[in-house]
């Protein structure tokens, strides 16, 4: 079953630095991406809204968003989206994003699991949870695609910033939403840098960061060679660490390239 959802693109929506200025920036994708979701799971009854006590919450543990052409200010672009497969621990959603005209912009795969209302404890996936999500295993956004497994002491750190997570950042889930963590990443890139900017973006949620934490946020840069696609031998790969106040913590991980 495939989903779609309209969505235009304010300017609150857009960047404005250099060539991403008043272009959408990866946030509101990211967003486009995660309402789009949650359709399809209204759709099948399981939304947040839809949620009964002893239901199951569903966690986006990964993000990989490849940009192919960035839409505009006051531009409407169609997010389509799709459960691609899953196994009894994760399930991998997929996602386009094209025009009115049906150009396609954006292309983009996540993972997520199940957990429990006291969420701590996984729901084991099968046919009675996911068959209404209806899997199409052969329609794949990003064939081939692995995440990247991010090891800290392969980046220098160049930039780092001390955050309190706001009331603002706080999502239906009672912790810090999902594209909040982007614009901390903003905070500590360099000033003629932001989000935006970058083409390829892929974020890791380890630990969730909840209401008046106090976070320790880096930014690290290291020249890898081509090991994403698209990206061109010895170009630099910039990683963004959340951490807690302490850094004994890795709440979450956000590579942009």
């Amino acid at each position: 079953m495939i989903v779609e959802q309209r969505f235009f693109i304010g300017m609150q929506d857009v960047g404005n630095i250099g060539a991403a200025a008043n272009k959408v920036t990866n946030k509101a994708l990211v967003e486009m991406l995660s309402n789009t979701a949650t359709v399809h799971a209204i759709k099948v009854g399981q939304s947040a809204m839809q949620r009964k006590e002893d239901g199951m919450i569903w966690m986006v543990i990964n993000w990989k968003l490849q940009v192919i052409k960035r839409p505009a200010a006051c531009e409407t672009v169609i997010c389509r989206t799709w459960a691609q497969r899953y196994n009894r621990l994760k399930a991998i959603r997929d996602f386009e994003i094209v025009s009115e005209a049906g150009e396609l912009l954006a292309l983009a795969t996540s993972d997520w699991v199940a957990v429990g209302p006291d969420r701590h404890s996984f729901v084991k996936l099968d046919e009675n949870n996911m068959g209404g999500y209806g899997c199409e295993p052969e329609h794949e956004a990003l064939p081939g695609t692995v995440f990247t497994k991010v090891r800290e002491k392969d980046f220098e750190i160049q930039n780092a910033a001390a955050f309190t997570v706001t009331r603002s950042m706080i999502d239906a889930n009672h912790h810090m939403h999902n594209t909040a963590y982007l614009d901390l990443a903003n905070e500590v890139l360099p000033e003629d840098l932001e989000e935006a900017c970058f083409d390829h973006v892929e974020i890791n949620y380890r630990k969730e960061a909840l209401l008046h934490d106090s976070l320790r946020v880096e930014y690290g840069l290291k020249a890898l060679a081509g090991s994403a696609p698209g990206e061109e031998e010895g170009s630099p790969k910039r990683c963004i660490f959340v951490k807690n106040e302490d850094g004994s913590v890795l709440h979450t991980t956000i590579l942009l390239y």
